[in-house]
């Protein structure tokens, strides 16, 4: 049975099912301190730092994205997954704030807020960065950046921004802004045809 099309309510629900997921993982872990935990996830407390580090952290990684495009080593494989992301990034103007902010919020949470700060508190820090990472870029590869290296590079390098700044701030805003402007750019590049699909 073929799947359906990608569709903005697909990637919308998806990013729903994420939030359910992170808030039962969270009511199991934190059980009573749970909305604690989640204001502690989203406190304006170092709002300003936050945004810096989120603003620096986006344009080393747009730089590093600038210089794959440079070198011609963004080409997207040509997957059913892949074609219908561009079809979808060209024939909605919804398709751009759905990726760049709705499902962004949905995997920043899941990975970052919760798996990430659940599995640091079982081994150090930078091992579970590195463990969410590589299951990050793992449920991009099939269908997505399957064999594509360099997108896989770019795509664990903000998973491990997103992730030590996530653990050092404490809050998900830095990550947030990261991903946002990562899956924007990468969206603009994918639907003025900068990013394209690899021709057989």
């Amino acid at each position: 049975m073929e799947s359906p099309p990608l569709s903005s309510k697909i990637l919308a629900l998806s990013s729903l099912i994420l939030v359910v997921l992170s808030a039962i993982i969270l009511y199991l872990w934190q059980q009573g301190e749970m909305m604690d935990f989640l204001a502690g996830l989203f406190s304006l407390e170092k709002i300003v730092q936050d945004v810096g580090y989120g603003v620096i952290g986006s344009i080393v990684l747009l730089l590093i994205l600038l210089g794959f495009i440079a070198l011609r080593k963004t080409n997207l494989p040509n997957t059913k997954g892949v074609n219908d992301l561009v079809h979808l990034l060209q024939s909605s103007s919804s398709s751009l704030y759905v990726i760049s902010i709705v499902a962004v919020i949905g995997e920043e949470l899941f990975f970052r807020g919760v798996l990430l700060l659940l599995l640091s508190g079982f081994m150090p820090s930078w091992l579970a960065v590195v463990l969410i990472s590589l299951v990050f870029i793992a449920l991009h590869y099939k269908g997505q950046y399957e064999g594509q290296p360099y997108l896989l590079i770019y795509l664990f390098i903000m998973s491990l921004l997103t992730g030590f700044l996530t653990i050092e701030q404490g809050t998900l805003w830095s990550a947030l802004i990261i991903h946002c402007v990562s899956n924007l750019a990468s969206s603009i590049c994918i639907r003025k045809n900068i990013i394209k699909i690899e021709q057989a």
